[in-house]
């Protein structure tokens, strides 16, 4: 398959001043993807080294190269962060596989890892231990993960849970050595910990301190944690603390969490409260309340959201009928989004044949370039269609897939000289030999 390199959508638009469906899109991908082409030696060898980690099951080690990949940034992030995941989960640490998996289908909505970064992370949700909300003596987690009677079961053996990387920054060496303190004495006795933990959180300790008691907390595992977690998801007056405690309903609250999180939603939180609670189903599985929530939010801003998370949960067929019964524009775009995220090409392919509307059209050819090899497709869209528009969208989108063999075939035959000067730039930037070739080839026969 051709390398698919979305930075030169803007390069394109540039050079042959054609207005893209979407600029800002182009901007992140930019953003996103140039620097691999920087990429270090050092974060290349700590990608590789991370492998052989791996495949030598030595998964701790694997975490370290794979985290220092993730954090230098400029070499197959989303490959790191899918690793990562894995390296942590293959530990049974379960909450740092979930988050590096949500940043990873956050982030880089068509990175090729998206259908393995999504198996990974419903094989990982079936192994986290839920915490029960409600206080009551004696409670704690059942085999099954649930909330059940008896002495508190406290964490399987197998988890080996700690604050994760993120949550260490920001403190100082005493914070980080009292707070894996607390850590280890929640895994050995719950019950003296929690007091402690409490403690921290209405102190005057740091906004940084108190978030990372709380991952203390919301890792346990313990039923009364898990009611703390839920009364600041409700209460905190620190907007951060409040999110982080929304965020890890939907990570570790199991039903009970979610009932939280729908008294919350409905009380009108706030919109800020309420984008978390939406990612929180998502990290949740919660299609069903996704799907509420893009019928019956009133904020068309929130229902963009819900329809984002849907596409990360492969929500297609619920998504290509709401696009089809969609008229506001921009909730159409944000489907068509959502269905790329998705991974749905036949519906998109069908935006792309079908659309009325140039804009959602073009948006949509564009993302046909970007899920494969789909040149043939993009051929044929370009000669049974007569709007300039459309043209150029797919000449974008065959430079997406570097596909000169095409743009070379096209500029053969194309009489508009606008189009063929764009398609000559194109093969410029490609810069292959067929490409050389070929522009050599039009410049002698302009000098005989």
């Amino acid at each position: 398959m051709k390398v698919r390199i979305p930075v030169l959508m803007l390069l394109i638009a540039m050079l042959t001043g054609m207005a893209a469906a979407g600029p800002a899109e182009p901007r992140a991908a930019l953003e996103r993807y140039s620097s691999q082409e920087g990429a270090s030696a050092e974060s290349q060898n700590l990608y590789a080294q991370g492998r052989r980690h791996i495949e030598g099951d030595r998964f701790e080690e694997a975490a370290r190269s794979f985290s220092q990949v993730v954090e230098r940034g400029d070499y197959r992030p989303d490959g790191a962060l899918y690793w990562l995941a894995y390296s942590l989960s293959r530990q049974g640490r379960e909450a740092e596989a979930l988050e590096a998996l949500e940043r990873l289908l956050q982030q880089y909505p068509e990175s090729q890892w998206r259908s393995d970064g999504r198996r990974l992370r419903g094989s990982v949700r079936g192994s986290v231990p839920a915490f029960g909300v409600g206080v009551g003596a004696g409670v704690g987690r059942s085999s099954s993960g649930g909330v059940g009677s008896g002495a508190a079961s406290g964490v399987s053996a197998s988890r080996s849970e700690t604050i994760s990387p993120a949550a260490r920054s920001n403190l100082s060496e005493k914070d980080e050595l009292r707070l894996a303190i607390l850590d280890s004495l929640m895994q050995a006795d719950p019950e003296k910990a929690l007091p402690q933990v409490k403690k921290i959180l209405s102190s005057d300790a740091s906004s940084a301190v108190k978030r990372r008691a709380l991952f203390v907390l919301a890792q346990s595992g313990e039923a009364e944690a898990g009611a703390v977690v839920a009364d600041t998801a409700r209460n905190a007056q620190d907007p951060e603390l409040q999110q982080q405690a929304l965020h890890y309903l939907g990570l570790f609250g199991g039903e009970e969490g979610m009932q939280v999180l729908e008294e919350i939603y409905a009380s009108d939180p706030g919109k800020q409260a309420k984008r978390q609670i939406l990612q929180s189903f998502m990290l949740a599985g919660r299609k069903e309340r996704l799907l509420r929530a893009v019928r019956e939010e009133s904020d068309p801003d929130l229902r963009r959201v819900a329809i984002h998370q849907l596409g990360v949960l492969g929500a297609g067929e619920e998504l290509a009928q709401m696009y089809g019964q969609e008229s506001d524009k921009r909730l159409r775009s944000a489907l068509l989004e959502a269905l790329f995220v998705a991974g749905r090409y036949e519906d998109i392919l069908r935006v792309a044949r079908q659309e009325q509307d140039p804009d959602l059209r073009m948006a949509a050819i564009q993302r046909v370039g970007m899920m494969g090899d789909n040149s043939a497709v993009l051929l044929e869209l370009y000669r049974s269609d007569d709007s300039k528009q459309v043209k150029e969208a797919v000449l974008q989108a065959l430079m997406i897939l570097q596909d000169d063999e095409a743009l070379i075939e096209l500029a053969k035959g194309e009489q508009d000289p606008e189009l063929r000067r764009a398609m000559i730039r194109m093969l410029g930037i490609i810069g292959s030999q067929k490409a050389s070739d070929f522009l050599i080839q039009l410049l002698e026969e302009r000098q005989q």
